[in-house]
């Protein structure tokens, strides 16, 4: 339309599941969020970083489709040439395993070392051992007596098709025993996110935020239970009516 220009803000699945054809400009912040797997704090999360140069090569795709079009891309020639990868890091390598190890147990019974072994990019063989030993630990794994390969149990074939974390996964089925399924969502989310309740952007003290948790904590020992207790007190104190009309329109 004459006097008018159509302005389209688009997310990373814009690289290539959109198509505009009248699209003849694309600034490019080169960003995006992947998510990325903690093995230390055993959690996945968001992560903001820089995309690839094939990641910036699709991006550039969505200009020029039925004319010529222009890209503008948000950082010196320099960098983009000496600082940004060529290809992004494969999920398989930044991504927990469980998930990926029980659906090979659910589909066939091989050996999941061997299966995951032979992708074309593999993830690290430590990571593979670890996330057995993880699956080991939360009942989803089991080694049969004599049998050098691990088998699928019940609480695994549970496990693999409820689409979060496994820990958060034991912890609702927890709740659904002991009847406590609304605290069980409350716990699980909360150890779901990736930043810390004691954690903001204008305090950084790991000694002081360890000192407010331990002030929290009461002497329970129980994250779990100490986050709950932060959140009902939230409720309680700032968000009591609103709270209440969700979870009754709900």
């Amino acid at each position: 339309m004459n006097g008018k220009r159509k302005v389209i803000i688009a997310t990373n699945i814009a690289e290539s599941s959109i198509t505009i054809p009248d699209v003849k400009y694309v600034i490019d912040f080169l960003m995006t969020k992947d998510v990325y797997y903690d093995p230390v704090t055993k959690n996945e999360s968001l992560v903001l970083s820089w995309i690839s140069k094939a990641n910036a090569k699709q991006r550039a795709g969505r200009a020029g489709r039925v004319a010529d079009g222009w890209v503008f891309r948000m950082c010196s020639e320099n960098f983009f040439k000496n600082s940004v990868v060529e290809y992004p890091k494969p999920e398989m390598q930044r991504c927990p395993l469980e998930k990926l190890i029980l659906q090979v147990k659910l589909w066939a019974a091989y050996d999941p070392e061997e299966v995951l072994g032979r992708a074309i990019q593999p993830p690290c063989l430590r990571d593979i051992h670890n996330a057995i030993k993880n699956l080991q630990e939360v009942g989803a794994l089991t080694y049969p007596p004599g049998n050098e390969m691990p088998k699928l149990t019940g609480l695994g074939r549970i496990f693999v098709n409820i689409p979060v974390d496994i820990r958060v996964t034991r912890l609702f089925l927890f709740g659904m025993a002991f009847k406590c399924m609304h605290q069980t969502v409350i716990m699980g989310a909360l150890h779901a996110q990736a930043r810390s309740v004691f954690r903001n952007s204008f305090n950084s003290d790991s000694v002081g935020m360890t000192k407010l948790k331990a002030a929290f904590d009461l002497g329970r020992d129980s994250d779990s239970i100490m986050l709950l207790d932060i959140f009902e007190q939230w409720v309680k104190k700032f968000h009591t009516d609103f709270f209440r009309r969700e979870v009754r329109r709900g």
